[in-house]
């Protein structure tokens, strides 16, 4: 069992009524993308209960849950998750940069939450985990790293590799999250319909998404308008000349390791 507590700091009485509750639904949002993602299921494997509430500065304490038989589960999964979502917090707030298994969506979460700081009576939230030494500490800064990590950055046409998530049809574009193989970093590719029964086939492989690559303003790989794929083996992992050779006519007669220094304008 993993245990978090959030804290809304404040004075008695001042944290309005929607404060309170965006920041909750936005840290289930964060708790249950991390879910989904380190478990490898759609649906993630936990439910989070509500054990403790205190007044003052507003305090939640919650506790997860095995939904199913947690024989099946990675080995303590609720505290890898659990963990997750904290160092992620304290990656924002002291270095700026993406945390690992954080999607866009997630960060969007972060940013909304972090927004009310200095507004609607919050001075600042509190997190912290049972397996971490010291508490996460968010301030106003997070709100500035944040936005340099969800607003647009260059664009080029580049490519991603890591495993395929989640999947998901709402709005005008679907999308799916790729975790980048280095940085674990979630990147949206937005794909055309056509690719729909595909896509769902390559549902939790390692995939190589190519197209029209945008990164945000502190230049990791954000979005990318997917143009082709291919599933990686995961036993035999290609070269990069591989890859790339895979995409008709994207290289030409250049090498893989002269086509990226091209693209990137080395």
């Amino acid at each position: 069992m993993a245990k978090v507590t959030f804290t809304i700091q404040g004075p008695p009485g001042a944290v309005t009524l929607h404060a309170f509750l965006g920041a909750f639904q936005n840290q289930l949002t964060i708790l249950n993308d991390l879910d989904a993602a380190l478990s490898r299921k759609p649906n993630g494997l936990l439910d989070w209960f509500v054990t403790d509430l205190r007044l003052g500065s507003l305090e939640a304490s919650i506790r997860s849950a095995y939904r199913d038989d947690d024989e099946l589960a990675p080995m303590n999964h609720d505290r890898t998750v659990a963990r997750t979502y904290s160092n992620g917090f304290r990656v924002i707030e002291g270095e700026g940069r993406s945390p690992e298994y954080f999607a866009d969506r997630d960060l969007m979460a972060a940013r909304q939450m972090f927004r009310l700081v200095g507004r609607e009576g919050v001075t600042g939230y509190v997190v912290r985990t049972d397996d971490a030494e010291d508490a996460v500490e968010i301030t106003p800064r997070a709100a500035v790293h944040v936005e340099q990590l969800i607003k647009p950055g260059e664009r080029t046409i580049g490519a991603v590799e890591g495993r395929l998530v989640e999947i998901s049809i709402r709005g005008a574009d679907p999308r799916v999250t790729v975790y980048d193989d280095v940085t674990k970093k979630g990147v949206s590719c937005y794909f055309s319909e056509q690719l729909n029964d595909d896509i769902k086939m390559a549902l939790g492989k390692r995939v190589f998404v190519h197209g029209d690559l945008m990164y945000n303003r502190r230049g990791e790989p954000h979005k990318i308008r997917l143009d082709t794929f291919r599933v990686i083996s995961e036993t035999a992992r290609p070269t990069s000349d591989e890859l790339l050779s895979s995409i008709d006519n994207l290289t030409g007669d250049l090498t893989a390791k002269d086509y990226l220094e091209l693209v990137r304008g080395n």
